[in-house]
């Protein structure tokens, strides 16, 4: 210590700098003649905003790193970077398990959240690390956590269609049923993402089909949005009502019909939907249809046999939706609606 002391402030900053630069590169030797020198494992240098060694070290996935840096100073796992992130959730969104598990042994609070109100568990689950979210909630992780968009583990998940985390979670107590800020149930964010195997899975769990948002909007209607047919199928036979409306009004054998989905249409006409229900310009599912250019719709709705399959259901981008942004590194997670 006191030879630390008696460095000049430009000295210290250097070795500072020196040490991070180590640590984000994995060079062990180097990061530990640093740590000899003086340089300190929980102290960031002011010319960044990215944290200590510790978090560069978490993030890049450098074991070897990060434990000398533990073993100089053990306190260095509770460092927090200019965002409120400790080096667990770094070491969480890159997926790093060695890195995981050493911070835990070492004290790391696994029920620490950053400035968004995201935990180390909120970023496992959004990535679909399940492997790290059984080992976060080992290590005392907060299964009903949610950030300051009202956003659990469980609707990171789902929104990333990660069904295998979804199961550990629900296994583990984390609510199905439980809605964000905007009203959404994780089921809301599976069909999002097009997954039927989170989708069913919630289901299974006794979930309403037909759960909607404050706006109205709904899984099944969500579904014939995107034109994904095995969820509309599977919502249908859960409950949903064949004639639901969308968040502008609009009956979703329209919406699917203007869109071209035909085995969507197929699907809910085989439900029961009403030909002639019609959205708010007066527009049944057959004039979408026509309107559209959907032959195979239009074939479908006049009471012709169904045509082959359509195309694959457009991404987000194409169909001119939002995306459900992954974490930043700031570990922020967005799920818009």
């Amino acid at each position: 210590m006191g030879a630390c002391a008696s460095r000049s402030p430009e000295r210290k900053e250097e070795l500072q700098s020196q040490l991070v630069s180590a640590a984000a590169r994995g060079e062990l030797s180097e990061l530990r003649s640093l740590l000899r020198a003086g340089a300190l494992a929980a102290l960031a240098p002011e010319a960044t905003v990215g944290g200590t060694a510790a978090h560069l070290a978490a993030a890049r996935g450098h074991d070897d790193c990060l434990s000398a840096l533990l073993a100089s100073d053990a306190a260095c796992h509770a460092a927090r970077d200019s965002a409120g992130c400790t080096p667990l959730l770094g070491a969480a969104l890159g997926g790093h398990v060695g890195c995981v598990r050493a911070l835990l042994s070492a004290g790391a609070d696994a029920c620490a959240a950053d400035t968004e109100g995201a935990t180390a568990l909120h970023v496992a689950a959004a990535e679909g690390h399940t492997r790290l979210v059984s080992l976060l909630l080992q290590g005392g992780a907060d299964v009903a956590a949610c950030d300051e968009g009202g956003a659990s583990a469980a609707h990171a998940a789902a929104a990333r269609g990660a069904g295998a985390t979804l199961r550990l979670l629900l296994a583990a107590g984390a609510s199905p049923t439980v809605a964000d800020g905007r009203g959404a149930t994780p089921l809301l964010h599976a069909a999002r993402a097009g997954s039927l195997e989170c989708v069913m899975l919630l289901l299974q769990q006794g979930v309403d089909a037909k759960a909607c948002t404050a706006n109205g909007t709904t899984a099944l209607s969500v579904a014939c949005r995107r034109g994904h047919a095995p969820l509309v199928k599977a919502l249908l036979r859960a409950g949903a009502g064949p004639d639901t409306r969308d968040a502008s009004g609009t009956p979703v054998l329209v919406l699917a019909a203007s869109l071209g989905w035909e085995e969507a249409v197929s699907a809910l006409l085989q439900g029961g939907a009403d030909r002639e229900a019609r959205d708010g310009s007066g527009r049944a599912a057959l004039q979408a249809a026509q309107a559209g250019g959907h032959a195979g719709c239009t074939q479908l709705l006049s009471g012709g046999r169904r045509l082959p399959p359509s195309p694959q259901p457009l991404d987000a981008c194409q169909a001119g939706l939002p995306l459900l942004s992954r974490p930043r590194k700031t570990s922020k997670i967005a799920m818009p609606l």
